[in-house]
């Protein structure tokens, strides 16, 4: 890649352009920053590199004229010589989140969100790989806004093509008027160099992301969605605390049902009104303080950018909301309507005593009224977000990415960690997580264990004795279920705040151990599982192994899941300091030259299990 910082042509480094023409001419440069000005109009982009090579691009764009200009495009341009190349990107929709792929580059490769949920179709999120150099490159772009990402395959003269990428705001119905003086700035694209094409080096983006968005924590939570979904009742929400308590649960949280009017609540959505009628029946605040009085925190449901069809806030003040193909969508462009959430947000917060809000949003709006590509809605959603953590400095915010429609690197800095799909079965959710880690951190992922206890059960083949078996949803709502092995679902949880959402008091008692022993083990190691950068040693139908380590390697944490086994062990080779000596958790000692050399035999037990190899420096 010719990096930015060697360019002098404008027009190698942007593709900015507006009614005053476009910025060209010679960028200078100081200070790992290059300008360049055309008309009254001044473009920077600032590079910063960290010690893994990842290099993020911070662009600004400032009217210095003395009168109104309007932009019409803000892009980052990126290039490279001509060759055969593969792109790698990844589609995001409901039940099918981060679902990635490679395809060759012929003409143009795009990764494109038209929508305000900023992964809606696609991850900000591509790699340009050489298959002449075996090298390649990885994009994000940290967009809150319709955006584009476009590798392009370009006439460069004769028979001679050359490779452009392009990073930023989508141009389809986008304007931006700047007032004297004004700034405006592009979303932040950050990239760095990719050697592995498996895991495409993504410990590199983790430990970016671990330095400027650290978590405040990873806990343990509860949450009642996938228990009784929108049927919840006081009674048996009240029967889960003191398993859920036992189990060393620190947050109980209380989903979509807690409002409306009777069984009616999503068309009322908007208005957040307690239900008096169904649900709770008006005693959730009653119910916050017994979860209090168990020691956990409280939290509930909200999804504050949306209203239902019978919301009576869409009568007294319709100028709030934005109507999509029968959908509303709360304005956040708009002051008023900004301060209407906002306040109604502190409200339910204080009401109940919550100490952590989980946010969805259902819809979709892809055409924005402002024709500012939805800048102006995230200027105020961003402002919304800001005031309440100010006020709830402590306030945990949990992210539905509502089908991993928002869920990026730019969205997890403003949220705790992503419910990052309805489709709770730990055979999808492995390979989601797995998937999903190649572009985020694993640890902002919250891993969802949505099961239930099935005892006494027979005739099992290799056994006259009745056993007990634990029965997984195999989708998002129960209708599929599938058998999972108690340290599959275990180590399926590793990685991200251990999580439940099903009926605790099913649990026999050997599972409650189990869990038990799995969450205290985790609570002693937290404070590694929350920096930790993961590699994918391995990806294949048979076996997916993860590595976690701290970025010094201190401590390694390695995860084999079997799916359909035809072997009976499988050699690891991990990331290791060469120069070091490890002590594996079955005792043996290895130097990292002998790990290079021979790797770390682990046996594997059968189909659809997880092996633990853990091993630390000494």
């Amino acid at each position: 890649m010719k990096k930015i910082t060697d360019k002098t042509n404008a027009r190698d480094i942007w593709v900015i352009t507006g009614d005053f023409g476009e910025i060209c001419g010679t960028a200078t440069t100081a200070d790992d920053a290059h300008s360049a000005e055309t008309n009254g109009v001044v473009a920077k982009t600032v590079t910063e590199t960290d010690d893994l090579g990842v290099c993020t691009y911070t662009t600004s764009v400032t009217n210095t004229s003395d009168k109104n200009i309007t932009l019409n495009c803000l892009q980052l341009k990126f290039q490279f010589d001509g060759g055969e190349y593969e792109v790698y990107s990844q589609y995001n929709g409901w039940q099918n989140e981060s679902m990635g792929a490679w395809q060759p580059l012929v003409t143009s490769v795009s990764a494109i969100c038209k929508s305000v949920r900023n992964t809606s179709s696609a991850a900000p999120f591509m790699v340009l790989w050489s298959n002449q150099t075996n090298r390649g490159t990885a994009f994000h772009l940290l967009a809150q806004s319709a955006w584009e990402l476009t590798a392009s395959r370009i006439y460069a003269g004769g028979e001679l093509t050359a490779i452009e990428v392009y990073a930023g705001i989508l141009k389809d119905n986008f304007t931006k008027t700047l007032a004297p003086g004004e700034s405006f700035a592009l979303p932040t694209v950050i990239t760095y160099d990719v050697l592995n094409k498996v895991d495409l080096d993504c410990y590199k983006i983790h430990n970016y992301c671990h330095t400027h968005f650290p978590r405040r924590e990873m806990p343990v939570l509860y949450n009642t969605w996938m228990y009784q979904f929108d049927k919840i009742n006081y009674e048996s929400a009240m029967a889960q605390i003191p398993r859920a308590k036992e189990l060393g649960v620190e947050y109980y949280v209380v989903d979509a049902g807690w409002f409306g009017d009777g069984s009616l609540w999503w068309g009322t959505r908007g208005d957040w009104k307690e239900n008096m009628t169904g649900g709770f029946y008006g005693r959730t605040a009653e119910f916050a303080d017994e979860v209090h009085k168990a020691g956990m925190k409280f939290g509930f449901w909200l999804e504050p950018e949306s209203a239902g069809e019978s919301a009576e806030i869409l009568k007294t003040h319709p100028d709030y909301f934005i109507e999509y193909k029968g959908n509303y969508f709360l304005d956040f462009a708009n002051p008023e309507a900004r301060e209407h959430i906002f306040n109604i947000t502190c409200q339910l917060i204080d009401r109940f005593h919550a100490d952590f809000m989980k946010f969805d949003f259902n819809s979709d709006l892809s055409y924005d009224k402002y024709q500012s590509a939805f800048t102006a809605y995230f200027e105020g959603y961003n402002e919304y977000l800001a005031k309440v953590k100010a006020r709830y400095p402590d306030l945990y915010l949990c992210n539905c990415a509502s089908g991993g429609q928002r869920m990026s690197v730019r969205d997890g800095k403003d949220f705790d960690s992503f419910w990052f799909t309805d489709d709770q079965s730990p055979y999808e959710g492995l390979r989601i997580v797995k998937d999903t880690i190649r572009r985020m951190p694993a640890n902002w992922m919250e891993r969802w264990a949505t099961i239930r206890s099935l005892d006494n059960f027979g005739p099992v083949y290799d056994s006259d004795e009745l056993t007990e078996k634990i029965l997984a949803t195999n989708d998002a709502t129960w209708n599929s279920i599938a058998a999972v092995f108690p340290d599959f679902i275990s180590g399926f949880m590793l990685g991200g705040p251990i999580s439940f959402s099903c009926d605790l008091n099913s649990f026999t008692d050997n599972l409650m151990k189990t869990f038990k022993q799995e969450i205290a083990d985790f609570k002693a190691e937290r404070d590694f599982w929350k920096t930790a950068v993961c590699r994918i040693l391995c990806d294949t139908e048979s076996v997916l192994v993860l590595q976690y380590t701290d970025i010094a390697m201190t401590k390694s944490r390695i995860l084999v899941y079997t799916h359909k086994i035809r072997q009976d062990n499988v050699t690891l080779f991990p990331m290791v300091d060469e120069n070091a000596s490890y002590k594996l958790s079955s005792g043996t000692v290895m130097t990292g030259k002998e790990i290079n050399q021979h790797g770390i035999d682990v046996a594997l037990p059968g189909n659809h299990r997880t092996v633990k190899c853990y091993f630390d420096k000494i």
